[in-house]
């Protein structure tokens, strides 16, 4: 059962003149990621210049007011970097894999990228406890051992 799949994940976000923000540089070493902030904070334009890039598509009132062209640069955690240059009447897409070298099909890249982006909660609840464990300790920034995550859930050691 996968409740959260492997592979490649979000490790930077860079936008410039993207909506409200004018230079942004996220950069994460975690798996998981809490965006937290007052209302207006700008918590859904970050989830928003994600899905720019990952789902395409071409939205020119994503430029910041003032600016001539938004660019969002995701970096994943396998080396592979996705830019993507929003102008009045175009946007482009380059997508480079972990060598450096053009991804000819970059939206499909793309989406086999954004399937390991899910959780599956119902997944989780109905997987065996020591699969539950398991993910916890793999996904979490847990401090205690296998044996009381075990003990906890009452499976046997």
């Amino acid at each position: 059962m996968d409740i959260l799949p492997g592979g490649p994940r979000l490790t930077r976000l860079i936008a410039r003149d993207f909506r409200n923000h004018v230079d942004l540089d996220l950069a994460t070493t975690r798996r998981f990621v809490a965006l937290v902030g007052e209302n207006g904070a700008g918590k859904t334009t970050l989830l928003s210049a994600i899905a720019n890039v990952l789902e395409g598509g071409h939205d020119p009132d994503s430029i910041r007011n003032g600016a001539t062209e938004a660019k969002i640069e995701v970096e994943l955690s396998n080396g592979a970097t996705a830019v993507k240059t929003v102008k009045p009447t175009e946007s482009d897409l380059i997508v480079k894999n972990s060598e450096g070298g053009i991804v000819r099909a970059p939206a499909t890249y793309l989406k086999a990228f954004a399937s390991g982006l899910s959780f599956n909660p119902v997944a989780f609840l109905n997987s065996d406890p020591k699969e539950r464990a398991a993910f916890l300790l793999k996904t979490l920034p847990l401090t205690f051992e296998a044996a009381e995550v075990n003990a906890a859930l009452g499976v046997p050691i």
